[in-house]
């Protein structure tokens, strides 16, 4: 028996529903204690660049964003990937 796994395929075509936004580039989000970067977010939600060495990462309850340069941190970010 076999079965078939279509691909997604990304029509280029604008999901959102808000503009998008860009944040200073060395603004951080900490996903279970690891880092990532931030690519850019809208009122509808926040897109990240994130590697986990990790074998198996859960999916992220909460996140913490944090900018350096001003010291802005916000801890605890309830989140819900898509």
């Amino acid at each position: 028996m076999t079965t078939t796994h279509m691909a997604k395929v990304y029509s280029g075509e604008e999901r959102r529903q808000y503009p998008r936004q860009s944040l200073p580039a060395d603004t951080l989000v900490f996903i279970h204690k690891e880092p990532g970067t931030v690519i850019d977010m809208s009122r509808g939600g926040l897109a990240v660049h994130f590697v986990s060495l990790q074998q198996e990462t859960p999916q992220p309850q909460r996140i913490d964003v944090f900018h350096g340069p001003s010291q802005f941190y916000l801890p605890q970010l309830p989140v819900r990937m898509v």
